[in-house]
């Protein structure tokens, strides 16, 4: 009778990557996007503008000035763009509230009182539990603590310049159908598991590698892959000529187990664009921004 195929155990051989070479890969996933030679824009939004920026980012820093007679504003726009260079994985928006024709408008829909000091600044993590969603800026409008407070925006963590800000109400059994929806839509769940599994390995492979060429450490990345393949086949006692599903399944395992490692160390906006979710589109596979996709 022949023998069932079995797919190889899903774990990682001890003692089997070299700590220098690992030690070098983390460091170049750690550095990622802080080395990209594009300029980013900071976004000048009106109150529509700034409710599609919200609703479409995973993490948006927002200035909120009073206008053109705002003059903390108007001096501190080059360091609000330096600051955006650095950070390219965070989005940053301006936006006038003394302009604001939304309804309500900008200042009282962000819970901005009337006469609050300008420029107030904000952070809005749109997949935050609620009630972790905003967070008010509480420091000097300068170089050096803004970025500070900024990267650690960007990393999920706390700061003393943080404060838990006002919240604008958010139909939540909405935003849950308009999720399940997009979830729905994504041809990928109807495809056969062996199958969506290697797409999605080799899909998010890809994103990892275009971080690494950056810094031309793909090399380093093929050898751990390599490494950890023969010793899955070791471990499982796979014969890589007889056994072509078991030697495709482990070569998908190793690059998962090496991906995985390296993301562990990443930081949490590296980890969000190179495990986003990945659907059946059109071919394009550009890196995504962060919490984005990309289609096969």
């Amino acid at each position: 009778a022949a023998r069932p195929r079995q797919r190889p155990a899903e774990r990682h051989p001890h003692g089997r990557t070299p700590m220098a070479a690992a030690a070098r890969l983390l460091l170049a996933v750690a550095l990622v996007l802080s080395v990209s030679c594009e300029q980013v824009s900071v976004l000048e939004v009106d109150a529509a503008g700034l409710q599609h920026v919200v609703s479409r980012t995973k993490r948006v820093v927002v200035f909120m000035y009073d206008g053109a007679a705002c003059e903390t504003s108007h001096l501190f726009q080059p360091w609000l763009h330096a600051i955006a260079q650095r950070l390219p994985s965070l989005t940053f928006a301006r936006v006038d509230m003394s302009n604001s024709t939304g309804t309500p408008a900008i200042a009282e829909y962000f819970g901005v009182a009337a006469g609050s000091k300008s420029p107030q600044v904000k952070a809005m993590m749109r997949d935050n539990e609620p009630g972790q969603r905003v967070l008010n800026y509480l420091g000097p409008i300068e170089f050096e603590p803004f970025l500070a407070w900024s990267t650690a925006v960007l990393d999920g963590l706390p700061h003393d310049f943080s404060e838990l800000g006002y919240e604008p109400p958010v139909d939540e059994e909405r935003r849950s159908r308009e999720e399940e929806k997009r979830r729905a839509k994504n041809a990928m769940n109807n495809l056969p598991d062996a199958v969506r599994e290697m797409a999605e390995t080799m899909v998010k492979e890809g994103r990892l590698k275009r971080v690494l060429e950056e810094l031309g450490k793909v090399d380093e990345y093929e050898a751990q892959v390599s490494e950890t393949f023969k010793a899955i086949v070791k471990e499982n006692n796979i014969d890589t000529k007889s056994d072509s599903y078991a030697t495709q399944e482990a070569n998908r395992l190793a690059r998962n187990l090496v991906r995985k490692k390296l993301l562990n160390y990443a930081p949490p906006h590296v980890r969000e664009i190179v495990d986003a979710d990945v659907t059946l589109g059109d071919g394009n596979s550009a890196m995504p921004q962060a919490g984005g996709k990309d289609e096969l």
